[in-house]
């Protein structure tokens, strides 16, 4: 089989996270190519990882001249499955179908609800019309949770039409493991860590904020309205009231950071709560952390949480998407619903109780590194792709 992948190539977070060590997997059971609209961080990184990368040089993210220069790239060889990913690819892709070869087969991983990604805008309207619009080009639709999938299907989109498959977490030998997570260091009552070894490559917003007895909680996102960073910051400030030797570390940017580190320290946080911006590695600042939480309003499954649960941190989250495919409540972390009950309040007690219980975070956390080590698997997402693009063939030839 002849696959090629399309995406934006400056697309990064979960969505590169997961597209990159499933393509990695998929290449030992089909002719693969990644087709990058655009230059950029995911484009880079799947030339670096040894991937059959092409580049469709555009001016803007929906430069009009990229609904010649596709085809064009696209026709230069026989493809089986042209397979897309997030609205840069998505909509050109459908629009160009009746300029491609009747015999290929066009599939969507649908990642997220593009409603709650651009909250209500008016840019989010359009890219939810135009997809509804352009939905019958599509031949087979991928969803990465079951959660995104119902929610779909109340839409209209057709159920049966979109299997589940979940995204996967490849192996990193940079990444700290549950064994080496300092669990000793806490204390069932909170007060602190008895002693500290300096975790390297610590980001220096979190070095400046950093005590002895410091108990750390983080998450990693980019700073955009769907992921409610303001809930964090209002559950961070009861937190620290609470716990004053707990420290709040947000990892990553994005066009809310400017708006929420001013927030932060009007809100008097500047010396609790570290914006690191944008890091070279995640580990180091996961590494430092005895639980991790995301406040988000959306999510189709989030990697981030898959990727501090594989360091073994237990998780504190609002139960939204597909959080509870992953995070079993009680078991691997403590989820809180979003609809009238993710308070502030009740995201800063779950918050407490696992930066002050050393035994019942340490059995979180190693449930959870050992859920997405068992269940999270890239060589078997693979083979499930594989199963779904065989099945599209079959439909083909019948």
């Amino acid at each position: 089989m002849r696959i090629v992948h399309v995406i934006g190539g400056g697309d990064t977070g979960g969505v590169m996270t997961h597209l990159l060590p499933l393509l990695e997997a998929l290449r030992s059971h089909v002719e693969l190519r990644l087709l990058c609209i655009g230059g950029g961080g995911l484009a880079d990184q799947a030339a670096e990882r040894g991937l059959d990368v092409e580049v469709v040089p555009v001016h803007s993210a929906f430069d009009p001249s990229m609904l010649g220069s596709i085809p064009r790239v696209l026709k230069g060889s026989r493809w089986d499955v042209v397979h897309t990913h997030g609205s840069r690819a998505n909509i050109p892709l459908r629009l160009l179908r009746p300029l491609l070869r009747p015999s290929w087969r066009l599939a969507t991983t649908v990642h997220s609800d593009l409603a709650h990604d651009y909250q209500s805008s008016a840019r989010g309207t359009a890219y939810t019309a135009l997809d509804m619009a352009t939905l019958p080009m599509v031949d087979q639709l991928i969803c990465v949770s079951a959660s995104l999938r119902r929610r779909l299907a109340r839409r209209g989109y057709p159920a049966a039409r979109m299997p589940v498959i979940r995204p996967a977490l490849a192996p990193d030998p940079t990444r700290p493991g549950p064994d080496r997570r300092q669990w000793d260091l806490l204390t069932d009552m909170g007060t602190g860590r008895v002693s500290l070894e300096p975790v390297a490559g610590l980001p220096a917003a979190m070095r400046a904020v950093d005590t002895p007895d410091a108990l750390w909680i983080g998450t990693v996102a980019r700073m955009v309205p769907v992921k409610d960073i303001d809930l964090m910051l209002d559950a961070s400030a009861v937190l620290l009231e609470a716990l004053p030797q707990a420290r709040v570390a947000i990892v990553g940017d994005g066009p809310e950071r400017a708006r929420l580190e001013a927030r932060a320290a009007a809100m008097g946080l500047g010396r609790q709560v570290a914006f690191t911006g944008r890091v070279e590695s995640i580990w180091p600042a996961l590494a430092r952390c005895s639980a991790y939480w995301l406040t988000s309003v959306s999510e189709g499954l989030p990697l981030s949480i898959m990727e501090a649960m594989a360091t073994g941190l237990p998780v504190v989250a609002t139960d939204v998407g597909g959080v509870a495919e992953v995070v079993e409540q009680g078991v691997m972390g403590i989820l809180v619903r979003r609809e009238g009950a993710a308070t502030p309040e009740a995201l800063a007690a779950a918050a407490a109780a696992l930066l002050t219980d050393r035994e019942r975070s340490r059995e979180m956390g190693l449930a959870g590194a050992a859920r997405v080590a068992r269940d999270f698997v890239p060589s078997n997402a693979a083979c499930l792709y594989v199963r779904v693009y065989e099945r599209m063939l079959g439909e083909r030839s019948a």
